[in-house]
């Protein structure tokens, strides 16, 4: 019979791992998105194929490293890129 907890370590990624290599593939998806048609987190979560609460982690990181974006809406928060300057 085989370990679990050996088996959960080989399956499960650390979380940290898992968000440092998603970062890029999010900032690609919100590169072209403008502020006016900023996505949500389902949907960022729903194109990098993870879980929500995955996506919003990611999210928010990057908006603290102000790579991201970030609007309040009765809706829930909407992501968009930021421009960067020349």
């Amino acid at each position: 019979m085989v370990d679990r907890s050996v088996l959960k370590l080989v399956v499960m990624m650390p979380l940290r791992r898992v968000v440092d290599e998603l970062k890029p593939r999010a900032l690609e998806i919100l590169k072209g998105v403008s502020p006016e048609n900023a996505i949500g987190v389902a949907e960022i979560a729903r194109q990098l194929n993870i879980a929500w609460t995955t996506a919003k982690i990611l999210l928010l990181e990057l908006e603290l490293e102000e790579k991201i974006g970030c609007i309040r809406t009765p809706r829930g928060d909407m992501y968009y890129g930021r421009v960067e300057p020349k």
